[in-house]
């Protein structure tokens, strides 16, 4: 078996018809931008950037911008853009995060707030674009359409600072704003790097492992044309940058499944992080070191993360190799051997024994009626990868 193959369940069908309605082309022009004084954060700088039209208006984008403290012109540095959640909006301390690790940053807001506490949300932008919309209106005044083409103008405004290598960006994106960094990554081809946390495509493909998120209550018309239009299944086919893909094994809103069908579309080299019962929030996803090592190795020369290589099972014994340049001081198979709604299932992990030799493989017997499983390792950093989950109806019976 060849590593990453899965055997998928009830997902039902998918059109795959990409709707043209970006023109990258467009956004790959300096935006005009414009300070924003109301909000201040020492060390950044706080802007708005012009976006796509709408209703007929140029619309603001709000963004945070920072830089590492050795940043020149004669010593540019690697760039990320930062893609929020839902219920956020552009946040200083992440892009002080990246700073602090050599970056330049670019915070971005794209439901077309400013980063000021209104009340329990975000302080609404007059001259922000939809910060939501109905499927039903015209694509260009839709959220999803502004949201990823202010992420590639991001990309666009970082890339013409002196001090940042434009050929050396990348992004991150957290739940939605994974889902919009899934879209951009089938579009834009300057960015290097993208890690999608949490969010992915086949978010709207009705099914009963509950992999549906988006347009529980459309009709299949709406349905269909969400799935054209927004959906990454759509939008992220031959994706050429490297990625890596972070999430909890019972994620509320974005399956294993789901996940790994969208990965299937990426042309580039992929890595997976996925922790048992990871919680999903901004915060959370801001925590975990994995992102920025994975970056360096893109984009820094930093060493990379463990690599897993072929995989297969022998007589109900699931097998992988892989290689690290760093030691490797814990490895485990993880497993559930429940079927039904993916958040509601039970994940298991068996502790491995690991093998001093280049490259290594992990070995392990399957528990009677594994679903689903795949090995974690972690290296002397701390820092956790894994195999690309296979997803099976059974694998002691399917794989023998």
């Amino acid at each position: 078996m060849k590593l990453g193959t899965s055997i998928f369940l009830c997902l039902g069908a998918f059109s795959l018809q990409a709707a043209p309605v970006w023109q990258a082309e467009d956004y790959r022009q300096i935006p005009h931008t414009q300070p924003a004084p109301e909000v201040e954060e020492p060390g950044l700088t706080s802007l708005y950037f012009e976006g796509p039209d709408f209703n007929g208006k140029p619309t603001q984008v709000f963004a945070f911008i920072g830089l590492p403290e050795n940043a020149t012109a004669e010593q540019p540095v690697p760039g990320v853009v930062l893609v929020h959640g839902g219920g956020g909006t552009a946040f200083a301390r992440w892009v002080r995060q990246w700073n602090a690790h050599g970056y330049a940053a670019i915070a971005l807001d794209h439901y077309g707030q400013n980063p000021i506490r209104d009340g329990k949300g975000w302080q609404r932008n007059p001259l922000g674009g939809p910060g939501s919309s109905g499927i039903d209106s015209p694509p260009e005044a839709q959220w999803m359409f502004h949201a990823v083409a202010d992420t590639m103008l991001a990309h666009s405004l970082l890339a013409s600072m002196p001090e940042v290598d434009a050929s050396r960006i990348g992004m991150v994106g957290v739940s939605w704003g994974a889902v919009i960094v899934c879209n951009v990554s089938g579009l834009d081809d300057r960015f290097r790097f993208a890690v999608p946390i949490y969010g992915c495509g086949f978010i709207s493909v009705p099914d009963d492992e509950g992999s549906q998120f988006v347009g529980l209550n459309y009709t299949p018309e709406q349905r269909e044309r969400w799935q054209n239009l927004w959906d990454p299944a759509s939008n992220q086919k031959g994706a050429s940058m490297s990625f890596l893909w972070m999430t909890g094994t019972n994620d509320f809103a974005f399956t294993l499944s789901a996940l790994m069908r969208t990965s299937e579309l990426v042309a580039g080299s992929q890595t997976y992080c996925i922790r048992i019962g990871m919680p999903h929030g901004q915060q959370v996803a801001e925590k975990p070191d994995e992102p920025i090592a994975f970056a360096d190795s893109i984009v820094r020369n930093g060493p990379t993360l463990p690599h897993f290589t072929e995989s297969g099972i022998d007589d109900g014994q699931a097998w992988i190799n892989y290689s690290t340049e760093l030691p490797v001081t814990s490895a485990q198979l993880v497993f559930t051997q429940d079927t039904g709604i993916w958040k509601e299932r039970t994940w298991q992990a068996i502790d491995l024994a690991l093998k001093p030799v280049q490259p290594s493989t992990l070995q392990a017997q399957l528990p009677e009626d594994t679903q689903a499983y795949f090995f974690n390792l972690t290296d002397e950093r701390g820092l956790l990868v894994s195999s690309p989950p296979v997803i099976l109806r059974n694998a002691l019976e399917t794989l023998q």
